[in-house]
């Protein structure tokens, strides 16, 4: 997917993982879930990158959308949630997203 930005950063999903394993921002995501008292509804996670705060969402019962440029990151992200059924990753611009489905809640970390 074509770009302005340089996407060096994340050509190595790997080291991404490891470079950012922090989960500090993910409790309090997961107190506007329970805030919200969100059941089957889907949330939003922007720039998920290798689903580092998807996945939690997903762990904890939420039906998660995940949305990044980058196809190396989703294909991480992918990988890491093969047994996940309730998660839609897509490859998109973040400035143009297309999204059907109605959104409750919806998240940008790390950025």
């Amino acid at each position: 997917m074509q770009t302005k930005w340089s996407l060096s950063e994340y050509e190595n999903p790997k080291r991404y993982d490891i470079e950012n394993k922090s989960l500090s921002d993910f409790p309090f995501l997961l107190s506007w879930a329970q805030k919200l008292n969100i059941q089957n509804e889907w949330i939003l996670d922007i720039a998920c990158g290798t689903g580092r705060v998807t996945i939690p969402f997903i762990e904890n019962g939420y039906q998660m959308i995940g949305v990044d440029i980058h196809e190396g990151m989703l294909a991480e992200a992918k990988r890491k949630s093969m047994d996940c059924k309730k998660v839609k990753w897509l490859q998109q611009d973040c400035l143009q997203l297309k999204i059907e489905e109605t959104i409750l809640l919806a998240f940008m970390v790390g950025h």
